[in-house]
């Protein structure tokens, strides 16, 4: 395989000025902070990725945060009792607050549905997003992309770009629930 150089080369690992979420560190609760959440880290995610991290690069943003996510997540299954599992479930409950206070609408992104178990039952599954832009202002959030608002598909990329453009109008922001801040542990904040 043949190195490659330039604005071809894909960003193996972040930049230097760019986080991977360490779930032992809280994000700064002042300023403007992106999640971005990735199904994986697959050569196919990858270009959307590295894409929006270039774009990201000329935003006035003060810290980027990258989390693998995966493809579905069952918000009530025995995942959610976990640390990660908790903080993907109180992010996914944000989002949905975020749309039906602003009007937005998710479409096939974030899509709940049904699954048999192998072993009998069933769970409830949200499939996620390739890649999920999730933009908070001082600690609270303030968009999520892909969505669809104002009449207008937002993806990623679009957000990413009007981020480096300058463009920091948001929808209405939503707090999220106590016991998170963007990038943190799951451990309670507030009492």
């Amino acid at each position: 395989m043949c190195p490659q150089s330039g604005s071809d080369r894909p960003l193996l690992a972040p930049p230097t000025d760019v986080s991977v979420a360490d779930p032992a560190v809280a994000a700064p609760s002042s300023g403007t902070t992106v999640e971005l959440g990735v199904r994986s880290l697959s050569a196919a995610v990858q270009p959307l990725l590295d894409e929006t991290l270039r774009s990201l690069e000329g935003a006035d943003v003060d810290r980027v945060a990258v989390a693998v996510w995966g493809r579905s997540f069952d918000p009530t299954g025995p995942a959610a009792a976990t640390d990660p599992g908790r903080r993907l479930a109180d992010r996914l409950e944000a989002f949905r607050r975020w749309a039906v206070e602003n009007g937005a609408s998710f479409g096939p992104f974030f899509r709940t549905r049904t699954v048999r178990r192998l072993a009998g039952g069933t769970e409830t599954r949200v499939d996620l997003p390739t890649v999920t832009l999730a933009e908070y202002r001082d600690g609270v959030l303030a968009f999520v992309a892909p969505c669809w608002l104002g009449g207008r598909h937002h993806t990623v990329l679009d957000r990413a770009e009007r981020l480096a453009g300058g463009d920091q109008r948001a929808a209405v922001s939503v707090a999220l629930p106590e016991r998170v801040e963007p990038g943190g542990t799951g451990a309670q904040v507030r009492t």
